[in-house]
């Protein structure tokens, strides 16, 4: 009621995805612009670096021509990472996923992995401090995100995992229900979405698309067009563009 009410009143509405903005401006009978959320600009990925094909042996002791699945952020429940532990089981020979983070689901994770997965695929970093986190997603040949929307508010959200995911050029795999995050994906082809709830497919599709390296430098080089799409200085201008648009309109 609130809502319906004070948001006619307003000059401008934005909110954090297109999708998101088309339905809000449908139920509300108003216009809504859109503003991801995005990372600070001290935060941001500088352009132009190079990745160290050597990070992994030398950090992990992971051999040379590992390829590398990351999954970073909290380990907590009603992430789907269920499914994701068992995804391991179809990992091939020097493929991994490296979890970055912890949480209160990490030793269930881990028991999943252990009953279910492949243990010896699964690299478990613990936390590491903020400005190493983007050095180790830059790093990764692939980024996963298994949430799985449980509403359309969630399927039209955009996780911070993806944004830093994006941030750092990387191809990613999402699942399909995820419907904001696959239109960016699908839109600069950058990764691909498959079904995160069935281990088997979520697994092939990793140990796929690992395998496949021109796939992956033809995603990560989709990025050198696009990879500033949801950078801080993009979404300030937009920012901008929307004051300016609403100033010439009462001028």
């Amino acid at each position: 009621k609130y809502e319906k009410e004070l948001y006619r009143k307003c000059d401008i509405r934005v909110t954090v995805g297109e999708l998101l903005a088309q339905s809000m401006s449908r139920y509300f009978d108003c216009p809504f612009g859109t503003i991801y959320s995005c990372l600070s600009k001290s935060d941001e990925q500088k352009g132009g670096v190079e990745r160290d094909r050597l990070f992994w042996s030398r950090e992990l002791g992971l051999p040379e021509q590992a390829r590398i699945a990351v999954f970073q952020g909290s380990l907590t429940s009603l992430r789907n990472l269920d499914n994701l532990a068992r995804s391991t089981k179809y990992l091939k020979e020097n493929q991994y996923l490296v979890v970055i983070g912890g949480g209160h689901y990490e030793e269930e994770f881990k028991k999943i992995v252990q009953k279910e997965g492949n243990p010896e695929r699964v690299i478990y970093t613990g936390w590491v401090p903020q400005e190493s986190l983007i050095v180790y997603t830059r790093e990764a040949d692939l980024g996963i995100l298994p949430y799985r929307s449980i509403n359309a508010y969630y399927a039209q959200s955009v996780p911070n995992k993806f944004l830093e995911y994006f941030n750092a050029n990387i191809p990613i795999i999402c699942d399909e229900t995820l419907s904001e995050v696959a239109s960016i994906i699908i839109k600069f082809n950058v990764g691909l979405t498959t079904d995160c709830s069935d281990p088997c497919q979520l697994g092939t599709t990793m140990s796929r698309v690992l395998n496949n390296e021109e796939l992956l430098e033809q995603y990560r080089k989709n990025y050198d067009r696009h990879g500033s799409y949801l950078a801080y200085h993009s979404q300030k201008e937009k920012l901008l563009d929307y004051l300016k648009e609403f100033l010439s309109l009462v001028s």
